[in-house]
């Protein structure tokens, strides 16, 4: 029996555009995370994955829904910045140098960052930043670097040792570095880091085939909404939404075009968060979409063990559940 760690019941974080404009960045929304999985998030550039995180987290307020951390309420942010409110859930931004301090070296940012958490007295911060730097394979030598002596890598290393001295049970990734070799190499760390302490990891990422071979489970964004949530291998190798099939066939695209871990990415997406319609977030794209795909949201159809998906071509194969 798997242990729910967090879980999301009908969240939506909506944003006040003016003149009747509503961006649904994240619209009804419901999952778990079970703990020491690593559930991964797709989906195009735009399509609410990094709002999602940030409401996890706490660095948003959610507009209406629900999640709990072992069934309790999750407190609103105090302070979303540091996250103070809630240690046991901890972020890692695509952009971790906004974190940094450009005059405070390594070892001072993490010796900090101990000090705030108080897990342990000032006398053991050195013996604790260098066991922190280990555990994310730098060497102690980094205790003394500044942040622009660091590589991209490096950096996000250090953003990784930040949130783990805090000690979390639940560590959100967004979209981790640029480049493919860079994922890789990240994704490849993570694992270890999981086999050592037994995160519970949510990544955010636009790379299917990529993330897949990282995650347990894998859930899939279309433009706000979650359409489909299963096995990562099963997603992967038997897709049921045809979302899911386009985002794999922009994917293979990509890359022979030489653009590994870049996605063509239509500029409508972000546009149909804005009012968006009543039915399936796809339906404009998708050539198998019937009038009832236009008109009304799909059910939530539970299609094989622990496999979702929300379309109306399954309505008659499964039973509807929710995730």
């Amino acid at each position: 029996m798997r242990e729910t760690l967090v879980e999301l019941s009908h969240v939506c974080k909506f944003f006040d555009m003016g003149k009747d404009i509503t961006l649904k960045a994240v619209d009804d929304i419901s999952f778990c995370i079970y703990k020491g999985e690593s559930l991964g998030l797709v989906g195009a550039q735009g399509c609410g994955k990094s709002t999602l995180a940030k409401v996890i987290s706490g660095a948003e307020a959610t507009t209406s829904g629900s999640i709990t951390y072992r069934g309790q309420p999750l407190p609103p942010a105090r302070d979303p910045a540091q996250r103070l409110y809630a240690p046991h859930i901890q972020m890692i931004f695509e952009e971790p140098d906004a974190g940094l301090a450009p005059s405070m070296t390594v070892g001072e940012y993490l010796a900090h960052t101990l000090e705030r958490v108080a897990y342990c007295p000032s006398t053991q911060f050195r013996s604790q930043v260098v066991e922190m730097l280990e555990l994310v394979e730098l060497d102690a030598s980094k205790t003394s670097a500044f942040p622009h002596q660091l590589t991209e890598i490096e950096r996000q290393k250090v953003a990784i040792a930040r949130a783990l001295c805090k000690k979390p049970e639940l560590l959100i990734y967004d979209e981790p570095l640029s480049g493919y070799a860079n994922s890789l190499l990240l994704h490849q760390l993570l694992v270890r880091i999981h086999q050592k302490l037994g995160l519970t990891y949510l990544l955010m990422d636009n790379d299917l085939s990529l993330i897949g071979h990282f995650c347990d489970r894998l859930g899939v964004v279309c433009r706000g909404r979650l359409v489909e949530l299963g096995p990562a291998q099963e997603i992967i190798h038997h897709p049921l939404h045809p979302y899911t099939r386009w985002l794999f066939h922009q994917e293979k695209e990509s890359q022979a075009h030489s653009s590994i871990g870049k996605q063509v990415v239509s500029s409508d997406d972000l546009n149909s968060l804005v009012n968006p319609g009543p039915g399936c977030r796809h339906a404009l794209r998708c050539a198998r979409a019937g009038w009832q795909c236009h008109q009304y949201r799909p059910p939530v159809i539970n299609m094989r063990p622990d496999h979702w998906v929300a379309c109306w071509e399954y309505g008659k194969s499964g039973t509807q559940a929710r995730p």
